[in-house]
């Protein structure tokens, strides 16, 4: 099995579940990726103005909101992201452009 490398990409992990962000945080880590963690929506929000971003990863429903919104702007901002969620559905299939 061939190894891929994220060294040097920056990666926003927004996880309010303490444990799951630590395996997440720590897969990407380990394929030489730079973390960033956010918590909070508030925080995520914040976080994605700033440059420098490769990709993101979402926990969509957050204690301070859900990430639609968040979706949104690192759609705007042309930042790939994946969403997981322990919902069984969530609102936010088929409401992005190009997304399914």
């Amino acid at each position: 099995m061939q190894s891929t490398s994220l060294a040097g990409r920056s990666i926003l992990i927004v996880e309010d579940e303490p444990l799951i962000a630590l395996d997440v945080c720590a897969a990407f880590e380990k394929v030489g990726a730079v973390v960033v963690v956010a918590r909070t929506l508030a925080d995520a929000i914040r976080l994605v103005e700033q440059d420098g971003l490769s990709a993101a990863v979402l926990d969509f429903g957050l204690g301070d909101g859900h990430a639609d919104a968040l979706c949104g702007r690192l759609e705007q901002r042309g930042i790939s992201f994946i969403l997981h969620s322990g919902y069984a559905h969530t609102r936010l299939a088929g409401s992005f452009g190009r997304h399914p």
